[in-house]
């Protein structure tokens, strides 16, 4: 089964798919991540705080490219979305 990314705006075009998961790619996930939880626990403090630090920098990156997907998916002014990641990354800060 496929998810469907549609422009509310624009006549419901299709912007993407992506396949749903299944049951089993769940419990995998779950699984996975039980096994990497303690790697992520015996991190310092300081090392967690470099990785989040990292995902934030991607995220304001391509923070134009997130708002402009979210301006599409949900037919919402671009300034509503800008703001809405903006304030998103605070939240991590």
């Amino acid at each position: 089964m496929k998810i469907t990314s549609t422009n509310p705006s624009n006549n419901y075009k299709v912007l993407g798919e992506v396949e749903a998961a299944t049951e089993a790619y769940v419990v995998e996930a779950v699984q996975k991540s039980r096994i990497s939880q303690p790697a992520w626990a015996n991190l310092s403090f300081v090392d967690r705080c470099k990785k989040i630090e990292s995902f934030i920098k991607i995220c304001e990156s391509r923070a134009e490219e997130i708002a402009q997907i979210m301006t599409m998916e949900m037919g919402k002014p671009i300034t509503a979305s800008r703001s809405q990641v903006t304030e998103a990354l605070r939240y991590f800060a």
